[in-house]
């Protein structure tokens, strides 16, 4: 059996038992609590900072892991955006100087007076209409308050006067076709055509001529072509080849 032992109070002086933690006289602690000795509220309010302070370390790293994965695609964005840019600019300096090369300067007056009056001295026949429409447009472009404006309609008019047959012609034939360009047309029709085109062959066709068919103007080229009947044997045929605008659209003794 275990002896109580009776010690003495510190402050009042009263015995009470060696097991007892404080006097139950004044109320004196026995014994001062351990270093040691943490209580609940204690260990509950130290592990609140550690806790929070975890979070927070978790959100930063979080964090600076997002940047790190979204700040390479935004670079890449803008590297690509930059070049871009750079292509676009390129282009449209390339189509500057290209129009810039290209683009004619506005003729003087006096250069189309003297084109005008070319024109005004050829025959019919010889006149140009693609050209003379050039003349023609570039002194309707000049305006009333230029001084040389009165002169410009009087050759305006006179030009239109001396080609209006001629663009009637042209506008419904177009330019005399060149012989490169007949034969050429010749090879592409008579090609789908004949039935042993290698073994024809042109002898001679004439220049192009203008003739009416049947109320129509045509240009009219007409070939002797040597090429074989239904039966192999070589025969020669005089083919005539009406033109519109370059373009084969009749064809007779084929």
């Amino acid at each position: 059996m275990n002896r109580t032992q009776l010690i003495k109070c510190r402050t009042c002086g009263s015995s009470i038992s060696s097991e007892a933690n404080s006097c139950p006289k004044c109320g004196q602690p026995l014994y001062a609590p351990s270093r040691n000795h943490v209580t609940p509220n204690a260990i509950s309010q130290d592990s609140k900072p550690r806790s929070m302070n975890g979070c927070l370390v978790a959100i930063i790293i979080l964090v600076v892991l997002g940047i790190l994965c979204i700040v390479p695609s935004v670079i890449m964005q803008i590297f690509i955006a930059m070049e871009k840019g750079d292509s676009n600019r390129k282009q449209n300096l390339e189509k500057r100087q290209s129009d810039k090369k290209h683009s004619t300067p506005k003729p003087s007056f006096q250069k189309l007076k003297n084109e005008s009056e070319a024109i005004l001295k050829l025959k019919e026949n010889q006149i140009n209409i693609p050209e003379a429409d050039k003349i023609i447009e570039n002194l309707r472009l000049i305006s009333k308050t230029d001084r040389n404006y009165k002169e410009a309609q009087n050759l305006l008019r006179r030009l239109e006067t001396k080609t209006r047959r001629k663009r009637v012609e042209y506008d419904a034939i177009g330019l005399e076709p060149n012989r490169i360009l007949m034969k050429l047309r010749f090879n592409i029709y008579l090609r789908a055509r004949l039935n042993d085109y290698y073994s024809s062959e042109y002898l001679h066709y004439t220049d192009a001529k203008k003739v009416y068919v049947r109320k129509q103007l045509y240009w009219r080229s007409v070939l002797k072509l040597k090429t074989k009947n239904s039966f192999g044997v070589y025969i020669v045929k005089d083919v005539k080849f009406y033109f519109r605008h370059s373009q084969i659209v009749l064809v007779e003794g084929l």
